[in-house]
């Protein structure tokens, strides 16, 4: 499993680092909040762990950007911040587990083996901003309005769930949608999504990119 370990003090997080390589991880780290943004949006991770006190932007700031962009990734905060406060805050910020410094080694790996079990859970829900479907019921949900959803256009919908904010062409839709070529060819996809901008209403959430394709991005 590859994680991201986002520490500004080097030496910390070089031991981590280390020590987390030899459990058998692989490990990428950074040492500011910006580029711990950029990491966590570009990057698939297995796990990240987050500092609160960083450089650049904060390690709420980036818990709060990596959420609001649709990234599910589990997160471990390490922080040296222990009031009852902090803690209840950040866990509601999106964070799943939390622990201070200095911590054990030992605790840090067998949390994150823990989230690791968690992970492995089947995914029954998906969701970006105020858009959730459940995966189990095939029930689609704009804010707490249901959304009325041919089987296609579920299928539609959670594709671009599962890639929130990329620009996804008429063709790789078609092909992992239709499984073939045939729907990049003709209009099906565009009046696919024209129903489902119907019936998810302003804020408009799914958007046209001209000459590309289309991208699930919330502008509000």
């Amino acid at each position: 499993m590859k994680l991201l370990l986002v520490e500004d003090d080097q030496r910390l997080a070089e031991v981590v680092r280390r020590g987390l390589e030899e459990k058998g991880y692989e490990v990428e780290c950074v040492g500011d909040g910006q580029a711990a943004l950029d990491a966590g949006r570009a990057n698939e991770y297995g796990l990240v762990i987050l500092d609160l006190m960083l450089p650049k932007l904060s390690g709420e700031e980036v818990l709060a950007g990596l959420r609001a962009a649709g990234v599910s990734t589990p997160i471990l905060v390490l922080t040296a911040k222990d009031q009852l406060t902090d803690k209840v805050s950040i866990l509601n910020a999106g964070a799943d587990d939390y622990m201070t410094k200095p911590f054990a080694f030992e605790e840090l790996h067998a949390r994150i083996g823990v989230l690791q079990r968690r992970q492995q859970l089947p995914e029954t829900e998906l969701a970006y901003a105020d858009l959730r479907i459940d995966l189990l019921s095939r029930e689609a949900f704009r804010g707490k309005s249901t959304l009325e959803l041919r089987p296609r256009e579920f299928a539609l919908l959670e594709f671009f769930l599962r890639r929130p904010e990329q620009v996804l062409s008429r063709h790789v839709i078609s092909e992992n949608v239709w499984g073939s070529d045939y729907a990049a060819y003709s209009n099906v996809i565009d009046v696919h999504v024209r129903n489902i901008r119907k019936k998810l209403k302003k804020p408009e959430l799914l958007h046209s990119v001209r000459g590309a394709g289309y991208v699930l991005r919330n502008d509000s």
